[in-house]
C-alpha cells in the first residue's frame, strides 16, 4: 500500500522590484511512502461437550473464548505498531509485515543517556517543530513514565479537590513548543520514547477484521478471526524519537 507526501519548502526573504519579471520554478515531485499489508489471524475451538455443560460465570464457552481471541488479536496489532522496525514484503514462504512506529519515526532522532531527561524531551519536540511538526502525543514504557512523572518544568499535575491530594503523575507535558499528551504503553521498550503528531498516523485496512465459522471437525466447533491492514505515516518529519539506555 502506498501514498504520497509533500512539503512546503524552506521559507526565505521574498522582496521583488516593481518591474520584476516572472520566473519559473520547477515543481518538485511528491514523495511516495509505502508499507506492506500484514495478515492477522487467531482462532478458537470448543467441543460439543464444552458448549453443552453448565459453566460457572459464562453462558456460552464459544462466546467466551471468542471474546478472548478478539482482545488478543487487538493486542497483536498493537504489538506490531509498537515493535515492527522493518517492513517485510510477503512471499509464498514469508508472511508480510507492516512497518510500525520505529520503521517510520527515523527523521528527528535524539540520543539520550542512561535515563530520559527533560532536556532530551525538549530537544526532540523542538527537532520536529523546526521542520513544521507539532507532536501532540508521547508514547513510552511504564518505567519511562515514572521518570517523566518526576519532571517539574513542564509538568501538568492533577489535583483531586475532594480530598486535597496531589496525584504525582504527569499526563500532559507543556513544552516550549506546545502541549503533549503523555501515554504509557505496556508493550513499549524502556529504551525508546516516541513523540507523534497523531493526525498523520492511521491504520489502513485492506480487509477489516471479521469472524469466520470453521467447518465442523468431528465434535469440535471453531471460529477464526482475521483481518488485513497496514500502518500509514503521512509525514515522517512531524515526529521525533528518543533513544535511551542503549
Amino acid at each position: 500500500m502506498s501514498w504520497l507526501t509533500d512539503s512546503l519548502g524552506t521559507p526565505g526573504e521574498n522582496a521583488q522590484l516593481e518591474d520584476a519579471t516572472f520566473t519559473s520554478t520547477m515543481a518538485s515531485p511528491r514523495v511516495k511512502l509505502e508499507n506492506y499489508i500484514q495478515i492477522f489471524m487467531r482462532d478458537c475451538a470448543v467441543s460439543d461437550s464444552q458448549e453443552a455443560v453448565l459453566k460457572a460465570g459464562v453462558k456460552s464457552e464459544m462466546a467466551y473464548q471468542l471474546q478472548k481471541v478478539l482482545k488478543l488479536i487487538a493486542l497483536d496489532v498493537e504489538y506490531a505498531i509498537v515493535n515492527n522496525a522493518t517492513a517485510v514484503a510477503g512471499s509464498a514462504t514469508t508472511p508480510g509485515k507492516f512497518g510500525g512506529i520505529p520503521y517510520f519515526n527515523t527523521v528527528n532522532k535524539i540520543t539520550g543517556g542512561a535515563a530520559l531527561t527533560e532536556a532530551n524531551l525538549e530537544d526532540a519536540i523542538q527537532a520536529a517543530w523546526k521542520v513544521g511538526g507539532l507532536p501532540d502525543m508521547l508514547l513510552c514504557s511504564g518505567n519511562v513514565k515514572k521518570v517523566i512523572d518526576k519532571f517539574t518544568t513542564g509538568a501538568t499535575r492533577n489535583m483531586n479537590y475532594d480530598n486535597d491530594k496531589l496525584k504525582q503523575v504527569v499526563n500532559v507535558y507543556e513544552s516550549s513548543f506546545g502541549l503533549v499528551n503523555v501515554q504509557m504503553h505496556r508493550l513499549y521498550p524502556d529504551t525508546r520514547v516516541d513523540l507523534l503528531q497523531s493526525e498523520y498516523w492511521k491504520l489502513a485496512y485492506l480487509i477489516p477484521f471479521k469472524t469466520v465459522d470453521r467447518p465442523k471437525d468431528g465434535l469440535m466447533n471453531g471460529k477464526v478471526v482475521t483481518g488485513q491492514l497496514t500502518l500509514e505515516c503521512r509525514s515522517k518529519e512531524a515526529n521525533a524519537t528518543i533513544s535511551i539506555g542503549a
